[in-house]
C-alpha cells in the first residue's frame, strides 16, 4: 500500500519496507510503535503480544541463538504494520491526536556497544561476513575470533553508511524517520520501565497495578553490558 506521507528526500520505496516490519499499529488502543533494534526492540514486542493477548511460543527462529528471538518474526503477531492498513485508517493513525505514536531510543554508543555485544562478540549466525569485514579492517583478516568493539567500532566508523547498513547499527534517525512520523511519546532505554509504565498503565487497566513486573516478565534479549571503562 502506498502510504498516506510526504516523502521528501526519502526514497519512498525504503520507507515503505522498513515500516512493513518495524510497525505495529493496535487500533483497539490508537496505538502506533515503530521499533529500534538494539533500543528495548524484544522486550516492546513481548509487551504487544501480552497487552493484544497473542500468544507467541518460545522457539529457535533463523539466524538467532536466543528463543525469544521468535518475538522479531513478524508472522507472530495479529498487530499488522503501517502498510497493511486502508489509507484511510493509515492516515488516521498518522496525523489523528487521538492516536499514540511511539518510538524507542537509546544512547548511540550504548546501543552500538549492544549491537557488538549481542550480535558480534559470539559471531552470531547470521553475522560472520560483517566479523570477517571489521577483522580485515582491522588487518586481521583470516582470524577466527571475533572483532574487539574497538576492532569493530571503527569498522563502523569507517566503512558503513549510517542512513543505510544493518539495523541493529544503523542510525536510529534513519530507522524511525522523524521527519515523516510525528511521535507525541518517545521511550527511552534508559527510563524505559518508567517509560513503558507511564504509557501502558492508562491504555489497559489491567497493567496500571502490576506494570513493572509485567513489563519484566517480558524482558527478553539484554546484551550482557561491558564496563564502558572497557570499551
Amino acid at each position: 500500500m502506498a502510504l498516506p506521507l510526504a516523502f521528501g528526500r526519502h526514497d519512498p520505496q525504503a520507507v515503505t519496507a522498513r515500516l512493513s516490519y518495524a510497525s505495529f499499529v493496535s487500533t483497539r488502543h490508537r496505538l502506533l510503535f515503530v521499533e529500534t533494534p538494539k533500543a528495548c526492540s524484544s522486550t516492546m514486542k513481548w509487551v504487544l503480544a501480552e497487552l493484544t493477548g497473542t500468544e507467541v511460543a518460545l522457539q529457535l527462529a533463523e539466524d538467532t541463538t536466543e528463543l525469544s528471538g521468535c518475538i522479531h518474526d513478524r508472522q507472530a503477531h495479529t498487530l499488522p504494520a503501517l502498510t497493511d492498513l486502508p489509507a484511510d485508517l493509515a492516515q488516521e493513525v498518522l496525523e489523528s491526536p487521538d492516536y499514540l505514536r511511539v518510538c524507542a531510543v537509546r544512547n548511540p554508543f550504548a546501543r552500538l556497544i549492544s549491537a557488538w555485544a549481542d550480535k558480534i562478540r559470539l559471531i552470531e549466525p547470521g553475522f560472520e561476513e560483517p566479523c570477517r569485514e571489521a577483522l580485515k579492517h582491522a588487518g586481521r583478516e583470516g582470524a577466527d575470533d571475533a572483532p574487539t568493539f574497538k576492532e569493530f567500532a571503527n569498522w563502523v566508523v569507517d566503512t558503513n553508511d549510517p542512513t543505510n547498513c544493518d539495523p541493529h547499527w544503523q542510525s536510529q534517525t534513519a530507522l524511525t524517520f522523524p521527519e515523516l512520523i510525528d511521535y507525541n511519546y518517545i521511550l527511552r532505554a534508559e527510563s524505559f520501565e518508567q517509560d513503558l509504565q507511564g504509557l501502558l498503565a492508562p491504555l489497559d487497566p489491567g497493567w496500571r497495578d502490576n506494570a513493572i513486573a509485567r513489563i519484566r516478565a517480558n524482558t527478553h534479549n539484554v546484551s550482557l553490558p561491558p564496563k564502558w571503562s572497557e570499551t
